[in-house]
């Protein structure tokens, strides 16, 4: 009979590596001290991450194709057996939580809702920088396309995903799918139910405020590529003789310069 080989210090070793990779995963390290606020100004005690992760039967440009979620194709997310996750930009190495964190998602007559609670969360203080400015205040799925059919819209072929398995959603900058949204919620004061939750008022505010926002903050940087290019163009005057000016460059450079024009009259 064999005998197991006992290494000194094994154990120590064993356990400190176990505590480093357990450190080294996103949401289990320790959480940050951080205050959430509501819009009257009390202390939120109890944060949450909520919005939608995708709007059904609108369509959106994927690989060069037109592309449709259907109503409830996402039949799979109340199905407590699968762990999905949140991320920050679809990076698998970037976890916000998952659904063993509270993670919760819900059909709503939108589109696909979700909601992670904050409280404790080590993540809290990048989500709640990150929602606030407005530079994560979208959000994307993750899914596997189970079932797709081809129809045509106003004589445009359209591929519309009829049934797809989640697994997990991000926030963004900007997603695919149009509408989507992130906001902070206080969870004393929302519906327990997500679902609930999404036919309310003060959800649809929040949503259109996260719309608003991103959609400022996405045209003030399209404008700063276009200075940017304009500025390029500019500063090589002799590659001008050469190359011609995108259209779309070209009158946002004739706008500019009558304004300046007009100014110095």
């Amino acid at each position: 009979m064999m005998h197991p080989i006992n290494i000194p210090g094994a154990d120590r070793i064993r356990a400190k590596t176990t505590k480093w990779l357990n450190r080294s995963r996103p949401e289990r390290r320790a959480p940050e001290q951080v205050v959430f606020t509501n819009a009257d100004g009390s202390t939120n005690s109890a944060p949450a991450l909520q919005g939608v992760a995708c709007v059904y039967d609108k369509l959106f440009d994927f690989d060069g194709r037109t592309v449709m979620f259907a109503y409830g194709c996402f039949g799979n997310v109340y199905d407590p057996g699968i762990e999905r996750q949140l991320l920050f930009d679809h990076d698998a190495g970037n976890v916000i939580g998952t659904t063993v964190d509270g993670l919760t998602f819900a059909n709503s007559p939108d589109g696909l809702v979700y909601r992670l609670p904050l409280a404790g969360n080590a993540r809290a203080a990048e989500v709640k920088a990150l929602v606030e400015s407005s530079k994560k205040a979208c959000a994307s799925v993750g899914c596997r396309i189970a079932e797709s059919t081809t129809t045509i819209v106003d004589g445009e072929t359209v591929d519309v995903i009829t049934k797809a398995e989640l697994f997990e959603t991000s926030i963004v900058f900007w997603g695919k799918v149009n509408g989507t949204s992130a906001s902070i919620v206080d969870l004393s004061r929302v519906d327990a139910d997500v679902r609930d939750e999404s036919k309310s008022l003060d959800f649809a505010i929040d949503k259109l405020a996260s719309n608003m926002a991103t959609n400022a903050k996405h045209a003030a940087h399209q404008i700063a590529l276009l200075n940017e290019a304009i500025g390029n163009y500019e500063a090589a005057p002799a590659q001008r003789a050469t190359s011609v000016m995108p259209a779309t460059i070209a009158r946002w450079h004739t706008a500019e310069t009558e304004a300046r024009q007009a100014a110095v009259r």
